[in-house]
């Protein structure tokens, strides 16, 4: 084993050896370090003493470099936003600045990123009142949760970074042409969604399609509950099981083909998941039935 070298005392760039730190690495030796700034910072010997690229500070240097290097900002009017100071960086060591925005708002001053600032596609332009504002021209407050269903509607069938669009756009789900426009999607479907609200609650009121591989189209939707909507999720896109009554009795025999395993379960008082097992051949029967896929 060789020798430990002592750096007690030697300077190295900003950092000044304090002596061995106590805490104890694997292959190495730690040293407690004093910074020129105040830090106080444990640094392997070899990353003091090695000719390539060694440590020379707790890492102000490198942030020093990177407030030197980032473009100066101060001023500078983004949409609504105007930059009033650096601020500090992200973890990726990206610039962030302070910036005031011109509706004077109780949040108006918030900290922005360079790249939100000058992205090319979706760049910050305002502290949040401009979708606000935007959200009163396109509806009134009263029809807001209408609009979010088909926004949310739009998204998940267009947006392949949707984590459902699997399951809607993914799977060739498509939307009434026409309904690619608000106010028409409002003049087929509002007034039905109102009436449903009335009856069963706004929280309780979603759009489903009634035939679960079908479009979002005027003669495909309706305004269902949550239980309704749950009732007819298929097991699978098109998948279609037999079910079979297998003990003796005067159902023996029995059979039946569906592809709704919840609206099948209800529908005979069964656990919708100990059929799905028995559809997905997890599980050989329940309560009497067999499944198999058709």
């Amino acid at each position: 084993m060789s020798k430990l070298i002592d750096l007690t005392g030697q300077i190295f760039g900003r950092l000044t050896v304090i002596g061995q730190s106590p805490v104890k690495v694997k292959n190495g030796v730690l040293w407690e370090c004093q910074c020129s700034c105040g830090t106080i910072k444990n640094i392997r010997s070899n990353s003091l003493r090695r000719k390539k690229d060694p440590t020379r500070s707790c890492g102000c240097i490198n942030e020093e470099n990177c407030r030197n290097k980032a473009e100066k900002l101060e001023g500078k009017v983004f949409g609504k936003l105007t930059v009033l100071s650096r601020h500090g960086s992200t973890n990726h060591g990206r610039s962030t600045w302070k910036c005031q925005c011109s509706c004077n708002g109780p949040k108006s001053v918030v900290i922005v990123s360079s790249g939100d600032l000058k992205h090319s596609n979706s760049p910050t332009r305002s502290c949040g009142c401009l979708r606000i504002e935007h959200s009163k021209r396109t509806h009134p407050k009263e029809e807001h949760r209408f609009y979010r269903i088909w926004y949310d509607m739009i998204y998940r069938c267009t947006n392949e970074n949707n984590s459902c669009y699997y399951r809607y756009g993914g799977r060739g789900i498509k939307i009434q042409s026409s309904w690619n426009q608000y106010k028409n999607f409002k003049i087929d479907t509002h007034k039905s969604y109102v009436e449903h609200v009335q009856t069963y609650g706004e929280k309780d009121t979603t759009i489903d399609r009634k035939n679960n591989d079908g479009d979002y189209s005027i003669n495909n939707v309706r305004w269902a509950t949550r239980m309704e909507q749950n009732m007819n999720k298929s097991i699978g896109s098109s998948e279609y099981f037999k079910a079979k009554y297998t003990i003796s009795g005067p159902s023996y025999g029995y059979e039946e083909i569906s592809n709704n395993h919840r609206e099948f379960s209800r529908k005979y008082n069964l656990n919708r998941v100990c059929v799905g097992n028995c559809i997905r051949s997890q599980q050989i029967s329940h309560k009497g039935w067999t499944f198999e896929k058709v």
